[in-house]
């Protein structure tokens, strides 16, 4: 089985911005963009082939974020500038609207995107996104957004020790004791699935990339983007205007049910349906069957009205 490599789509509206992606079932007749958690890359939706397999009337898509280089945008542009950039992708491939769900810190550039374009999208789902500081009542993220630099660059480091591969991050977590049997129908990826992308050795670019995704990742979440504030991030929850079927867990320490109940009080232009994963924990939570289940039938019900 051969691994489905990212295709390079150049803005024709933004000269000079290269965007990659991956597409899977393309001639499927709805089509869901997938945004991967903290340090992830585009390569992740290998582990939805199986999936794709027994829903043959999806298409899922994936881009690759920005990283924070020299030519990089400032400030909101910096999330403004790829919702751009993934609508002129959308027009290219001929898609008029979509659906999408996002991973933890995948879930500002969505709610950019979403908020740009609400008429380009039917339904949202959140899994276990991000949530800022102050709707957690955590004085570990409050304080991740304050520490002096140099503290915040060690912790930065943590998740980048050993050149760790960010699917390998991933694959440990899911064979880890918590949960003892990964194809016993839990989860939406199958071991053989597993075993391809843990075999996948990205070159020294593509590492050099995903480390700086990372690292963004972490300064958007903890207001650490020059231009981007906590503030501006509670407004993209805030402004949303389309219906969300969020996916939450007990295990998630910081965006788990409490956290998720604070910030829904304050999104009032849109509907928000709460869904507990049982068993789920932050990590593995965007594998699981359920909640791809859950996604494919309200995707369906959505498009037929």
């Amino acid at each position: 089985m051969s691994l489905p490599l990212p295709l390079p789509f150049n803005s024709a509206l933004n000269p000079g911005h290269q965007i990659k992606y991956i597409r899977l079932n393309p001639s499927a007749q709805y089509t869901l963009l997938f945004y991967y958690g903290a340090g992830g890359s585009s390569t992740t939706l290998t582990l939805f082939q199986d999936f794709l397999t027994t829903h043959p009337n999806l298409a899922l898509l994936c881009i690759d974020r920005w990283v924070l280089g020299p030519d990089a945008p400032s400030g909101p542009a910096l999330l403004s500038s790829l919702s751009s950039v993934t609508i002129e992708l959308l027009d290219h491939l001929s898609i008029t609207k979509i659906s999408i769900a996002a991973h933890s810190a995948g879930v500002y550039q969505a709610l950019d995107l979403i908020n740009r374009y609400p008429e380009r999208i039917k339904i949202v789902f959140p899994i276990a996104p991000h949530i800022p500081a102050p709707f957690t009542a955590s004085k570990i993220m409050s304080w991740m957004c304050t520490m002096p630099e140099f503290l915040f660059a060690a912790v930065g480091k943590i998740d980048k020790l050993s050149d760790t591969k960010a699917e390998r991050m991933w694959l440990r977590l899911i064979g880890s004791p918590k949960i003892e049997h990964v194809d016993d129908g839990k989860f939406a990826h199958s071991k053989r699935l597993r075993d391809v992308l843990q075999s996948y050795e990205p070159d020294e670019q593509e590492m050099g990339l995903r480390k700086e995704r990372l690292d963004l990742d972490y300064r958007l979440g903890y207001s650490r983007v020059p231009g981007i504030e906590v503030d501006d991030l509670v407004q993209l929850y805030r402004s949303c205007t389309v219906d969300l079927v969020w996916f939450i867990c007990n295990a998630d320490v910081f965006f788990g049910p409490a956290s998720v109940e604070r910030i829904v009080k304050d999104m009032k232009s849109c509907k928000v349906e709460v869904v507990l994963v049982e068993g789920a924990c932050h990590s593995d939570i965007f594998l699981r069957s359920e909640v791809w289940e859950r996604i494919h039938e309200r995707v369906m019900t959505v498009d037929n009205g």
